[in-house]
């Protein structure tokens, strides 16, 4: 939410800089830049296209237990296996208001006000961010008739090299040229 708030700002501040056209401003984020980037389009309509990269998804608590297990995804897993990142977030959680309900921060309860479109990219063997976000993001756009285009890589790199970065930006310049006027 912090990032959010500052891309925000930073957007509302392009209005006072000479020469911007501020009817053709397009974003970019990768990683937790990517739900940065869905937050700011959640906020705003400034944004008139966002490519997502390997973005991280799901809610709080599916990021938790994935970035728990992140470094030995293939250890045994029971309820005695500690889960530092779930144990902070319900620490952090807990010194806040008891009214706070994590679920009502979730981007993907306020999808049908989504406006702009998305498209999003993402390695299949990616470990930095599941891929399984990025499909489920491209499930709720389609569910709610949103426009989108998601692109899979095969491989497992979390921010593109070589011909699938070649690849990548060429995707994200003809979205972006699809719905530039």
């Amino acid at each position: 939410a912090y990032y959010t708030e500052d891309v925000l700002n930073l957007l509302a501040g392009l209005t006072d800089i000479d020469g911007v056209d501020i009817d053709h401003v397009f974003m970019w984020g990768h990683s937790m830049g990517g739900e940065v980037t869905l937050r700011t389009l959640l906020a705003t309509d400034r944004v008139r296209a966002a490519s997502m990269w390997s973005s991280v998804g799901g809610d709080i608590w599916d990021q938790s237990y994935y970035y728990s297990r992140y470094k030995n995804p293939a250890a045994p897993d029971s309820s005695d296996t500690d889960k530092s990142v779930i144990t902070r977030l319900q620490g952090r959680i807990a010194e806040l208001d008891d009214d706070f309900d994590p679920a009502s921060v979730e981007p993907y309860h306020y999808l049908d006000d989504l406006k702009t479109p998305i498209i999003i990219q993402h390695a299949t063997g990616d470990r930095g961010a599941a891929y399984k976000w990025s499909q489920r993001l491209a499930k709720e756009l389609y569910m709610r008739g949103k426009r989108y285009e998601f692109w899979s890589y095969e491989g497992d790199e979390h921010l593109f090299t070589g011909d699938d970065l070649a690849t990548a930006v060429a995707r994200d310049a003809a979205f972006f040229a699809s719905v530039a006027d």
